[in-house]
């Protein structure tokens, strides 16, 4: 079993480093630093950010990241809610066919029948001598002319499509996509290393956690947005119009 505390301790007095250090070069806070090394998840601000901590910390240290976010799920997080099971549909009790092919029923059917040709026939001029009267036309009036064709719209261009880039130019970053809103499906889940690159479609707004926006460079459709991204680990909304902070 990883014991996760530890292993963070253990990492940084093997690179010779200082929780201040690692504060300066990380940008995590002392506190949550000192609440990893201690395991004192509760102290860790929920959601994401425990798994973004962790994971930004070990990866600095050189170690697995993947492997101590697993190891923290198993062991640390909240179980899934318990679901409520689906009741089951009630059956609702059907005539037997006999009581609907009982005497009484068919000859009410039988009425109801003859009842509605009869209204039907006088709706329509269907009795003997009816016709149907000429509409005689007024010497001197005039025919309104036809209706003029309602106009044709001319088509709306699609959108242009626009795309967002992620590179890790200082170096590596977490980053948790998510399409549409803060709790659509997931399209990216994954620490960007150094020098790698990462392209999302905006066709739809994206949710992005990102674990360390320092170490990205971001551009949309061409143009540098890396100004707009956090200064520390945090969540953004990413539209074609540009970076937004959530906070």
């Amino acid at each position: 079993m990883l014991e996760i505390g530890e292993a963070l301790r253990e990492g940084r007095a093997r690179a010779g480093l200082g929780l201040a250090d690692v504060e300066t070069a990380t940008r995590i806070p002392l506190p949550i630093l000192k609440a990893l090394e201690e395991e004192r998840f509760d102290r860790v601000p929920a959601g994401f950010y425990r798994r973004s901590y962790l994971r930004e910390y070990a990866a600095f240290l050189g170690l697995d990241a993947d492997m101590y976010v697993v190891e923290y799920e198993e062991r640390f997080a909240p179980p899934d809610p318990e679901l409520v099971p689906a009741l089951a549909p009630v059956e609702r009790p059907s005539l037997p066919l006999r009581a609907l092919l009982s005497p009484a029923v068919l000859v009410a059917l039988v009425a109801v029948a003859i009842a509605g040709v009869g209204i039907w026939r006088l709706a329509t001029g269907g009795g003997s001598g009816a016709h149907t009267p000429k509409v005689q036309h007024v010497a001197g009036a005039r025919t309104p002319p036809p209706a003029a064709p309602a106009p044709t719209l001319p088509a709306t261009p699609p959108a242009t499509a626009t795309s967002l880039t992620l590179s890790a130019a200082r170096g590596a970053c977490w980053l948790l996509v998510r399409v549409g809103s803060s709790s659509g499906p997931i399209a990216y889940e994954r620490t960007l290393h150094p020098g790698g690159k990462v392209r999302f479609g905006l066709r739809r707004p994206l949710w992005i956690t990102v674990g360390a926006p320092w170490n990205l460079e971001a551009t949309i459709g061409g143009r540098t947005v890396t100004t707009d991204l956090p200064a520390g680990t945090g969540v953004v909304v990413v539209r074609r119009a540009g970076i937004a902070s959530t906070a």
